[in-house]
């Protein structure tokens, strides 16, 4: 398991989530892993996000951002990276380079604690839900079973059972009428594909070690495309 904060000399400046997306993948893969172990239904659990960024002119400015993995090949990958040198080439677009300033290990939350804890996560990357019948779910609408819903997701990373008691923080939701965005994600024979996500801090309770699993892995679905990112505030 590892997590790595990465600061940026200049922002990475991008219009498509899959851009940073794609530059993740390719780097992984040219530091030893194979594409299934990346991308497959048997890869390990990784994700990213940006701990630092601003959104205008439709475009993301990343100055900051996180990796981490629950696995060890995937930790050892991000290890081997030439994080000085990263870079993706994307055909009829500008180059998605990495101009990075230092790398650092985060330390992980709950270390020494073995009981049950209460906390707040920060979500760095929009949450998303599993489609149900072929439409993605909406965490936010009433009565939608968060909970079960989390601890299903982190069950499959974990690959044992998960019991994660979770609500989005009801201040903040009294705050923003609107904890749903959308976000560009490629375009698709001109179009662009949107994927629905929920940013909104979520109050949850669970095991230290079911929680730092959520840590390494992420929230929810598609965190291997950088979605359900989190950082324990409390």
């Amino acid at each position: 398991m590892l997590r790595l904060e990465i600061t940026l000399q200049r922002p990475l400046v991008f219009r498509h989530w899959d851009r940073f997306h794609d530059a993740m993948v390719a780097s992984l893969i040219r530091s030893g892993l194979k594409a299934e172990q990346v991308i497959g239904h048997e890869a390990e659990s990784w994700t990213f996000g940006p701990k630092a960024f601003d959104y205008g002119n439709q475009a993301y400015r990343v100055r900051k951002f996180q990796v981490s993995s629950l696995g060890d090949e995937t930790s050892r990958a991000f290890v081997r990276m030439d994080w000085g040198h990263l870079q993706e080439n994307v055909e009829s677009e500008t180059d998605l380079t990495f101009d990075i300033k230092d790398v650092k290990v985060e330390q992980p939350p709950f270390e020494n604690v073995s009981m049950a804890v209460d906390a707040t996560l920060k979500m760095l990357s929009p949450l998303v839900i599993g489609k149900k019948g072929g439409k993605w779910q909406n965490p936010a609408t009433e009565g939608f079973d968060l909970s079960a819903a989390l601890s299903s997701a982190l069950s499959r990373h974990v690959k044992r059972p998960v019991a994660l008691e979770a609500e989005f923080d009801p201040i903040y939701r009294l705050a923003h009428a609107n904890i749903n965005r959308a976000v560009l994600f490629k375009h698709n024979k001109g179009n662009p594909q949107k994927i629905y996500g929920t940013v909104c801090p979520i109050l949850v309770r669970g095991s230290s070690k079911d929680l730092r699993a959520a840590w390494y892995a992420g929230l929810g679905a598609k965190t291997r495309c950088g979605f359900g990112n989190i950082e324990v505030v409390s």
